[in-house]
């Protein structure tokens, strides 16, 4: 163990003496002796029993931490065992998580901090990649475990740059290319070449963005996303009953659905894989067969090339037989947008200038102060004397309130705040720019006549998007109207 990366309990002598276990994992050494030699029991009491205590818990977390693994690893070979055909490739399998369980034991006895998470994220990674790697062999597929960080120098990074990206993303594809007539499987977690806390930068994007530089790196010639939600569809489902699944999306569409929260990708994901010009499908891993969702590209001869198009209603087999139905189709798109994206659990923040100091500096300060706490906006309009932004308040970690308050009292030395709890996004997304006018219309008239309050509006420099913010206990009704003014009504 590096020195200087070593906790310091595992520094401490009392630590240096590591318990063995057997094969079912009972403690053959379960002793420690301390000998406190020429010390004044009296006048170092206090040390001496906080040293014992000290040690006394140790060892209690230790068996506490086995105990918990040993039942970890009892229980996955109990619910895999019965998957595998061939008894020699579940005993194959048993050998190599028992290694892994044996590594999980000792982080958790020797490592704290964040690291701890990084290396238990690591080994639970390698856990599911040696699984599906092992049942693959099982049923008659040649495949190989790929470690993700083999033949890598530990510690190499120590951020996420476009750097280690450049030097890591080729390493990984060679030793994918190595396995020749092997199907390759791999994790998107790379602990082991990293240094510091990698969980707490780590998210699905940035693992979709290792897969989007093996994809590019090996000049793949397609990228398949499988997931329990699949493609991409009208509006959210659970929310709305009657949404419908999208087919057919272009890389402008699909990346701002994926800033907005919306789908099973990633904006950078999508950026990364079409500068190569490779396609991209999102599947549904419990519905396999269904069609799910293509990523093409933003030209309007490619998507009529397709037999596609953009509205989810209209099949590809109608078009074929009635070429007047391409164009009718198309024009009905332009009438409505592709999606309706929704996010909620905001935040909602509005700063008036008390005029003390210019616009820009205004404006300034206020991005400053978000920045400074790390709060992220989902979205913002401002003046040169007014700023309003809806804070994403989801997934935040802990001690997020108190960030959130100093940003706050930061904020008021520069105007009156106002703070506006339980906010609701909605943005609808639009192929073509002169589709935002009719859209934003159909918007304003359908949340006025169901007396839907905009709290604020706003509309993206792509100007294919214009969203708004209204309170979230009016969302699931908006959602519904909504989608019916777009999707079923005649246009």
């Amino acid at each position: 163990m590096d020195p200087q990366n070593a906790s310091p309990l595992a520094a401490s002598p009392a630590s240096q003496f590591e318990e063995t276990a057997d094969s079912q994992g009972a403690v053959q050494n379960p002793w420690l002796v301390l000998d406190f030699c020429d010390v004044s029991v009296v006048n170092f009491a206090e040390n001496i029993v906080r040293i014992i205590k000290r040690q006394h818990a140790v060892e209690r977390r230790r068996r506490s931490n086995r105990d918990i693994v040993k039942a970890i690893h009892i229980h996955q070979l109990e619910l895999t065992e019965s998957l595998f055909y061939n008894p020699t490739f579940f005993d194959n399998y048993r050998t190599l998580i028992s290694v892994e369980h044996d590594d999980l034991i000792n982080i958790w006895d020797y490592v704290q901090g964040f690291e701890v998470l990084d290396k238990i994220v690591r080994i639970c990674e390698n856990l599911n990649c040696i699984f599906i790697t092992a049942l693959l062999q099982d049923r008659g597929v040649n495949a190989q475990y790929v470690e993700v960080s083999h033949g890598m120098f530990p510690g190499a990074w120590k951020s996420l740059t476009d750097e280690f990206y450049t030097e890591f993303s080729p390493a990984i594809s060679q030793n994918v290319i190595v396995c020749g007539n092997h199907a390759p499987a791999t994790t998107s977690y790379f602990e082991a070449a990293m240094t510091g806390d990698l969980t707490h930068a780590m998210d699905m994007s940035l693992a979709q963005l290792y897969t989007a530089h093996i994809v590019t790196t090996l000049d793949a010639r397609g990228l398949q996303i499988w997931t329990e939600v699949g493609g991409f569809f009208t509006v959210n489902p659970p929310i709305v009953p009657g949404a419908r699944p999208i087919h057919f999306v272009t890389s402008v569409e699909a990346t701002q659905l994926a800033i907005l929260g919306s789908g099973a990708i990633r904006a950078p994901v999508i950026e990364e894989v079409f500068r190569a010009r490779i396609p991209i499908s999102i599947n549904n891993v419990t519905t396999p067969y269904d069609r799910g969702t293509v990523i093409s590209t933003d030209r309007e001869e490619d998507l009529q090339s397709f037999g596609m198009p953009t509205s989810p209603n209209v099949g590809c087999e109608s078009l074929v037989r009635n070429r007047s139905a391409l164009g009718m189709t198309l024009k009905s798109h332009l009438q409505r947008p592709t999606a309706i994206a929704v996010k909620n659990g905001l935040l909602m923040v509005n700063i008036h200038s008390n005029r003390s100091t210019r616009a820009h500096e205004f404006l300034m300060n206020v991005f400053r102060i978000f920045n400074k706490w790390h709060l992220s906006m989902g979205l913002i309009s401002s003046s040169e004397v007014h700023v309003s932004a809806a804070l994403s308040m989801q997934a935040r970690p802990f001690g997020a309130d108190e960030e959130l308050t100093f940003a706050i009292t930061e904020l008021s030395h520069y105007g009156n705040v106002e703070v506006k709890p339980s906010m609701t996004i909605i943005s609808l997304v639009a192929h073509h720019s002169r589709t935002v006018t009719e859209v934003s219309a159909t918007l304003f008239s359908v949340l006025g006549d169901n007396g839907i309050n905009i709290e604020m509006i706003s509309q993206v420099a792509s100007k294919g998007t214009v969203a708004c913010v209204i309170r979230e206990r009016d969302e699931k009704k908006a959602l519904n109207r909504l989608h019916a003014e777009f999707f079923f009504y005649p246009n």
